[in-house]
């Protein structure tokens, strides 16, 4: 549920206030710790009684990775839609490991059938 709400959540979002508004009517609170420079140091989502840190949700939810994309949100101003960017980071994710499924089953699959031959075309 954590990883849907930020999904559709945080590419339009423009800090982390915004960012814990859009979410606390989906019953999601998000605490952030900040180092001594006031640098983002790591974010917690919870969710009835359960917590998880935004990198364990997936990178891009990771306190540092939220900070660099609200900061290019701001900067490239009403313009650009973050939504985009943070839609085109679901889909590397998505895509790599739909490659990764992709090799090991070809992996698995090679595994399983039986050499032949070349030269006869026998089966060993």
């Amino acid at each position: 549920d954590i990883g849907r709400a930020l999904s559709y959540t945080a590419g339009q979002a423009r800090s982390f206030d915004e960012l814990r508004e859009a979410l606390r009517p989906r019953g999601i609170e998000l605490e952030l710790t900040r180092r001594k420079d006031g640098s983002p140091a790591g974010v917690v989502f919870a969710q009835d009684g359960h917590r998880v840190k935004g990198s364990q949700v997936g990178r891009e939810y990771s306190a540092g990775n939220l900070e660099t994309g609200f900061a290019k949100a701001r900067e490239l101003g009403q313009a650009h839609d973050p939504a985009q960017g943070w839609q085109q980071v679901g889909q590397d994710y998505a895509l790599a490991k739909l490659a990764e499924s992709y090799a090991q089953a070809k992996q698995e699959q090679a595994r399983q059938q039986p050499k032949q031959d070349k030269s006869q075309g026998v089966k060993r």
